[in-house]
């Protein structure tokens, strides 16, 4: 097996084991592009939003709606203070569901 290939399997199996640890934990994570924000999010996030599964729009201001009004600023508030910082941030906020419903979402980012 060339050193190629054998990368791409190590990053398939590396890959699986996330997506087991997301599942069984029920948590996700997301990538933000910030030139551009876009979003990419797991499908175990988008479960944690109530959205189904490919459904998130993938833009910054398409999560922020998704951001209960009354929480809206603080958790801007803290994305730009990690951003400031460069340092991890750990907040809560309730994320409001398409049947309008609301839920606590916690999140742990780092920059």
């Amino acid at each position: 097996m060339s050193d190629q290939r054998e990368a791409e399997e190590a990053l398939r199996e590396g890959e699986q084991r996330l997506r087991l640890v997301q599942q069984g934990g029920r948590i996700g994570s997301f990538g933000w592009n910030i030139r551009t924000g876009m979003n990419v999010w797991t499908r175990e996030l988008e479960a944690m939003y109530g959205l189904s599964p490919g459904s998130f729009p993938t833009t910054q201001s398409a999560w922020e709606s998704l951001v209960h009004p009354e929480d809206r600023t603080e958790a801007l508030r803290q994305v730009q203070q990690a951003l400031d910082t460069g340092q991890p941030g750990e907040a809560e906020w309730r994320v409001v569901w398409p049947d309008g419903s609301a839920t606590a979402c916690r999140t742990v980012a780092g920059v």
